[in-house]
C-alpha cells in the first residue's frame, strides 16, 4: 500500500462502502466520445426500466401477500431478494480526452489483467493503454512475469466487504490475470489503494465521477478536491506489489521500498512516449518520509532487520523511504537485475514473511539473503553510500 500524503493525509484504512443500488442492467456507463454515447443512452433506459420493474414486482408481491387468504395467523414476513447483478464488459477508445463513466459494475479484460469498475468511476479513454505499458515496463525492469508459471492462483476471493455484502465479481474467473479493482468512496470513508499477490485495489480521488463530488456530498464536505490528473505512479506502486508478491515473499522495507523505487523508474522511462505518464511526472513531486534514526554503516543492517514492525507515529512511512534508497543503491551498483538476483535467492530459500506476525529470525533471513546476493558487507556499503549522498541523514521532529 502506498502512503500518499499529497491527497490522503491521515486517511483511514479501507472500510465498507454505502449500500449500492443493484439492477439487472449491468454497467451502462457514460462517455463523451461518439463511439459509446448511443450505447450509454440505451443502457441507462434499460437500467431505469429494470429498477422500475423490480419496484413494481416487489409492490405487487407485497399486495398479493396482504390480500391472500390465510389458514392461520403467522408472524413470518415474506421478503424479496434482488436478482444477482451480472457485470457487463466495456471498452475504452484510447483517447485521453474521452471519458467513460460507470453507472454500475462493469469490467474490461486485457492481456494481463481484468479491470473491475465500481459504480461512479470516471476513466480517461487512455487508462487501459497506460496500465498496459506500465505493466510491461515493470516486468522488464523487475525481470519477472506478472503471471509466473509457478504461481498458483486460488481465486479472487470474496470482495463483498467492498460492496456492502454483495460481490459483483464472484462469477469472473481471471485465471492468472491480475484483478484490478477500481473503487469509489462516495461516503468519504477514507479508502486507500492496496495490493497483494491476488489483486490490486485502486481508490484514487481523480477516478471518482463528478456525481460523488457534488456540493453537499460527503466527499465535498471533506474539503478534498478532485485532482486534475491521474497519478499513474500510484498505480505502478501497487502493481509492483502484485508482481513481486506473485514471485516470492518480501520483508516490509524491501517490499514497500521496491514499489516506491519502481514507480519512479517506470514513470521516468515512459514519460517521453505517453502524455498521461508525462503529466504524472510533471505534477507528482517526490518526497521523503520521516525516519526515526539516521542510516549509516553501523545502523543499516539493524534497521533492515527491525523492519519497522512495531510502528508508531514517528516511524510511519520510514520503510518506504529507506527501502527506496536501498533499491536505488543496489540498482546503481549492480544494475537493474539486482531485484531478480535477490528474488531468486529468497525464492530458493523458501523464505516467508507474514505481516503483523513479526519474527526477528525471519527478518534476519531476508537480510542474510541480501548478503548472499551482494556480499557480506552490503549493509556497510549501503550505509556509507547514504552518508556520501547525504540521504537518510536527518531525523525529523514533530516541530518540523
Amino acid at each position: 500500500m502506498r502512503k500518499d500524503f499529497k491527497t490522503k493525509m491521515n486517511r483511514g484504512a479501507a472500510v465498507l462502502l454505502a449500500a449500492l443500488t443493484l439492477t439487472a442492467g449491468g454497467c451502462a456507463g457514460k462517455a463523451d466520445s461518439q463511439t459509446t454515447a448511443a450505447d450509454t443512452t440505451a443502457s441507462q433506459a434499460t437500467t431505469e426500466a429494470a429498477a422500475t420493474t423490480a419496484e413494481n414486482i416487489t409492490t405487487k408481491a407485497a399486495q398479493s401477500t396482504t390480500q391472500a387468504p390465510t389458514q392461520a395467523p403467522t408472524t413470518e414476513v415474506e421478503t424479496t431478494t434482488a436478482a444477482p447483478v451480472t457485470p457487463s464488459e466495456f471498452t475504452l477508445d484510447g483517447v485521453k480526452e474521452h471519458h467513460f463513466i460507470s453507472d454500475s459494475y462493469c469490467y474490461l479484460e486485457s492481456e494481463k489483467y481484468f479491470l473491475l469498475l465500481d459504480k461512479d468511476i470516471d476513466l480517461p479513454g487512455d487508462f487501459a493503454v497506460t496500465v498496459d505499458v506500465i505493466l510491461d515496463a515493470l516486468e522488464e525492469e523487475l525481470g519477472l512475469s506478472a503471471m509466473p508459471d509457478d504461481y498458483e492462483y486460488s481465486g479472487m476471493g470474496d470482495f463483498s466487504v467492498y460492496y456492502d455484502g454483495f460481490d459483483p465479481w464472484e462469477q469472473i474467473d481471471p485465471g492468472k490475470k491480475i484483478p484490478i479493482l477500481v473503487l469509489a468512496d462516495p461516503e468519504a470513508e477514507g479508502r486507500t489503494s492496496s495490493a497483494s499477490a491476488s489483486n490490486a485495489s485502486l481508490a484514487m480521488l481523480a477516478l471518482y465521477a463528478d456525481t460523488i463530488w457534488e456540493p453537499g456530498s460527503p466527499l465535498a464536505q471533506t474539503g478534498w478536491e478532485k485532482p486534475d490528473y491521474v497519478d499513474y505512479s500510484e498505480i505502478a506502486h501497487e502493481l509492483t506489489h502484485v508482481i513481486s508478491s506473485r514471485n516470492c515473499e518480501m520483508s516490509k522495507i524491501m517490499s514497500e521500498g521496491l514499489a516506491d523505487h519502481m514507480m519512479y523508474v517506470v514513470i521516468d522511462k515512459l514519460a517521453d512516449q505517453y502524455p498521461s505518464i508525462a503529466e504524472t511526472k510533471e505534477k507528482t513531486y517526490r518526497f521523503d518520509f520521516i525516519i526515526p534514526e539516521v542510516v549509516n554503516a553501523e545502523s543499516a543492517e539493524r534497521i533492515f532487520v527491525y523492519d519497522f514492525h512495531d510502528r508508531n507515529h514517528a516511524q510511519s512511512g520510514a520503510e518506504y523511504v529507506i527501502g527506496r534508497y536501498l533499491c536505488e543503491y543496489l540498482r546503481e551498483r549492480f544494475g537493474r537485475e539486482f531485484y531478480r538476483t535477490y528474488n531468486d535467492i529468497i525464492k530458493a530459500k523458501h523464505l516467508d514473511y507474514v505481516y503483523g506476525n513479526y519474527k526477528e529470525e525471519n527478518a534476519q533471513a531476508f537480510a542474510d539473503g541480501l548478503k548472499e546476493a551482494f556480499g557480506e558487507d552490503i549493509f556497510v556499503q549501503f550505509g556509507n553510500w547514504c552518508v556520501e549522498k547525504d540521504v537518510l541523514q536527518h531525523v525529523y521532529t514533530p516541530e518540523e
